[in-house]
């Protein structure tokens, strides 16, 4: 993707998304894209409207987002954008900074859920955290963080 533009490598994935979604529509699944932030290295799809645009030009419920809540963290994505867009997402992902434990919530993580309750968001959210050894206790409280704020 370095070596071309982006226009390019948007032709690229349309035509494989053209390519899948056949597969797609017979087998009931949903591909969701994600944007994945300029912070971790990322030279395509890194900016929410990106992902907006290839999904809305697909216009099929087969296509969607799959948000993660670090969108907010790390680009300048207005509550507005995100809110006028809930159709197009599928998927959200809730993590910390780093993928850390939910242990003590961020603000950012807080306002989110906020906003989401707020807007009866009706799509799948879960909690991503990635660590380098299985840590029970740890996993126990997050889970019970992660679902007291929905509750």
């Amino acid at each position: 993707r370095k070596k071309h533009t982006i226009k390019y490598t948007d032709d690229i994935f349309k035509k494989f998304i053209k390519k899948i979604i056949p597969f797609l529509e017979k087998n009931n699944i949903v591909f969701c894209i994600e944007t994945i932030p300029k912070v971790y290295n990322s030279n395509y799809l890194y900016k929410f409207n990106q992902t907006r645009k290839i999904v809305k030009y697909f216009n099929n419920k087969f296509i969607k987002i799959n948000f993660d809540s670090g969108i907010f963290f790390n680009t300048e994505l207005s509550k507005k954008v995100f809110t006028n867009n809930l159709d197009l997402i599928n998927n959200i992902q809730i993590s910390e900074p780093y993928f850390n434990f939910f242990l003590n919530p961020n603000k950012y993580n807080l306002n989110f859920i906020k906003l989401l309750k707020n807007k009866h968001y009706q799509g799948t959210v879960y909690l991503e955290i990635i660590s380098g050894k299985f840590e029970n206790k740890k996993i126990n409280k997050s889970i019970n963080n992660f679902t007291k704020l929905f509750n």
